[in-house]
């Protein structure tokens, strides 16, 4: 479907859910929360979400970026203070690490924003400093690499607009809400960081594909998520009329409300209501640590149906010109960018973009995107994926004796699947370092010198099972309690050049 279709049926969509919307102005009275509790649930929830964050990532710090580890962060910023002298190793990689880069200092950085989350629970003004604390505290911790993830970038992102809302009142007072209501600039900043982030997930999913023969695509996605679970499986064995009536209602949430949120009353109520519901279905399928429940968070704040565009230049001379140029700059980054963009903003040309004579603007997301305080969203492209049996090893090849064997997966809840999620899945809300740390400790070049074509036993499927049995050396590295016996099925990235002998 062309562009100009697809934008007319999305635009009759909205309008449709609008006018339905109104009728629920009743229960929208009773049910909603009220502004000040809503922003007060905003800031206390995002102190839970850095204890998620940095709690999950505390035990994992040392062995992935300690000095023994797999990535070592004194090794990063030893050559990074060769690289760029002076002031501009602040720039770009900003962290108080700089002052001490020991195991203890990764330990400390990560406790410390623990404790920030805490206080943010509790309010107050020591709730506020809190949250400045575990803002910096990821900060620091960034600089290892190992938050690239969407939901990373939407934490870094949220977690400083959330030092712009008020205080909330303190905990001993008996009230969760906040002290007073937001500068209108800054609550519709917040909810525009709503409104961005599923769009961007919209845009890749939906804006150049097909629909209709996309429909499948939750099929794939079950199984090929971070850690599916058990009801992931279950649901990629689905009728079909289940799995294309899901993604119909995917569809409709990540393309069609974002926009109603636009507007105040029924329509953002109805909006972030969908969204929330959008997002603990993904929960129930699969764990993506503190995402869902980040998200959340970041749509409760929708829940404040009195502030509307109108009100952005009230209240404040500061702030409205600020977020103004936020906003800007944000929708720019929705329009063109994707999430892995995120990293190369501080080195990206930006003469390849002639056209938009921003260079001066784009500037700024150049300067401030170390501290990750603008980003793009936008991941998973809508690619339903083929019917085909998953290779496993087997004590016989089809050639006879050792080698490598094909067996079909999609049999029950049992083996690889099982086996992950067992060990990592269940974990419910803790972020998935742990399928990183193995990724990174897995990572092993593999010279190409035989062809696809190869006999059984000889090929590329055995060069992969020899990247999972070299990994049994990982359990000295001090990893063992993680990894344990090697993951139950893992991504394979292949770099092919011309001298790889490979043929299509």
């Amino acid at each position: 479907m062309a562009f100009g279709p697809k934008a007319g049926f999305i635009l009759c969509l909205v309008l449709i859910t609008v006018w339905l919307s109104y009728s629920l102005n009743g229960l929208i009275e009773r049910w909603n929360p009220s502004p000040r509790l809503t922003w007060g649930l905003v800031s206390r929830g995002f102190g839970l979400v850095y204890i998620i964050v940095l709690g999950s990532f505390h035990p994992q710090v040392v062995p992935l970026c300690g000095r023994r580890g797999v990535t070592p962060v004194a090794q990063l910023l030893q050559q990074a203070q060769k690289d760029y002298p002076g002031f501009k190793k602040l720039l770009y990689f900003p962290t108080w690490l700089w002052l001490d880069a020991s195991d203890t200092a990764l330990r400390l950085t990560t406790l410390s924003g623990i404790l920030g989350g805490v206080l943010g629970i509790y309010g107050g003004t020591v709730g506020w400093w809190g949250l400045v604390l575990a803002r910096l505290a990821l900060q620091s911790v960034a600089v290892t690499g190992e938050f690239w993830f969407v939901w990373d970038y939407m934490v870094f992102e949220a977690g400083a607009l959330v030092l712009l809302l008020p205080e909330t009142l303190p905990l001993s007072t008996g009230s969760l809400g906040a002290s007073n209501l937001p500068v209108p600039c800054v609550a519709l900043a917040w909810q525009a960081l709503a409104i961005r982030l599923m769009l961007g997930f919209a845009k890749t999913k939906f804006s150049e594909s097909d629909v209709a023969k996309d429909n499948l695509f939750l099929q794939g996605f079950f199984i090929w998520q971070l850690l599916p679970n058990h009801l992931a499986w279950f649901l990629h064995h689905a009728p079909l009329w289940l799995l294309r009536a899901s993604y119909g209602f995917m569809l409709y949430v990540e393309a069609i409300l974002p926009f109603c949120c636009f507007l105040s009353g029924a329509p953002r109520f109805v909006g972030a209501w969908g969204l929330i519901i959008l997002m603990l279905g993904i929960f129930m399928t699969g764990n993506w640590g503190q995402f869902n429940l980040g998200y959340i968070i970041v749509c409760v704040g929708l829940l404040d149906l009195n502030i509307s565009w109108s009100m952005f230049f009230a209240q404040s001379w500061l702030l409205p010109p600020l977020m103004a140029v936020y906003l800007f700059i944000g929708f720019i980054c929705l329009c063109l960018f994707d999430t892995w963009t995120n990293t190369a903003w501080a080195w990206f040309s930006w003469e390849l973009l002639p056209i938009f004579q921003l260079h001066g603007l784009l500037g700024l997301v150049r300067f401030v995107s170390p501290w990750r305080l603008i980003n793009a969203y936008g991941v998973f492209p809508p690619e339903a994926l083929p019917q085909a049996p998953a290779l496993e090893p087997s004590l016989a090849s089809p050639g006879g004796g050792g080698g490598c064997g094909v067996r079909d997966r999609r049999v029950g809840p049992v083996g690889p699947v099982r086996r992950w999620t067992q060990r990592h899945a269940q974990r419910a809300l803790t972020s998935p370092y742990e399928a990183r740390r193995v990724t990174a400790a897995g990572s092993q070049p593999i010279e190409m010198g035989r062809r696809l074509h190869d006999p059984p036993g000889q090929g590329l499927s055995c060069r992969c099972f020899d990247v999972l049995n070299q990994m049994t050396s990982v359990k000295s590295s001090g990893l063992g309690e993680t990894v344990g016996d090697g993951p139950g099925h893992f991504f394979l990235h292949l770099l092919l050049g011309p001298e790889s002998g490979f043929q299509s």
